[in-house]
C-alpha cells in the first residue's frame, strides 16, 4: 500500500471542527475493538459537554429536548461513576448558571 500522510480534522470539517473533536474520533476508530471507547465512554467524552448544558439549543427558537431522562434500565446498566456525567440532575445542571 502507498503512504499516505495525515490530513488535519479542521481542513476536513472546517465548520464542524472543534479541538476536542479529534480525540473522540480516533477513539472511537481504534483499530483493536478493546482498546476502543464504548458508547456510554463516548457519551461522557467533553465533546458533547454543550448538550449537557442547560442553556443548550438546536436552533435560535427551539431548545434542546430533554437528552438526560434515562430508564430504570439505562441507568442499572452504567456504571455508577458516569451516571451523574450522562444523567445529570436538574439541580446539576442548573448549577452552572
Amino acid at each position: 500500500l502507498p503512504t499516505t500522510h495525515p490530513v488535519p480534522f479542521e481542513s476536513l470539517f472546517p465548520l464542524a471542527y472543534r479541538p476536542d473533536g479529534p480525540d473522540l474520533c480516533l477513539a472511537m476508530l481504534r483499530y483493536i475493538p478493546e482498546k476502543r471507547v464504548t458508547t456510554l465512554q463516548g457519551m461522557q467524552h467533553a465533546f458533547f459537554d454543550p448538550l449537557r448544558e442547560p442553556w443548550a439549543q438546536v436552533s435560535a427558537c427551539r431548545p434542546l429536548p430533554n437528552l438526560f431522562e434515562a430508564t430504570r434500565e439505562e441507568q442499572m446498566a452504567c456504571p455508577a461513576e458516569l451516571l451523574h456525567v450522562l444523567f445529570p440532575t436538574e439541580r446539576e445542571r442548573t448549577m452552572h448558571l
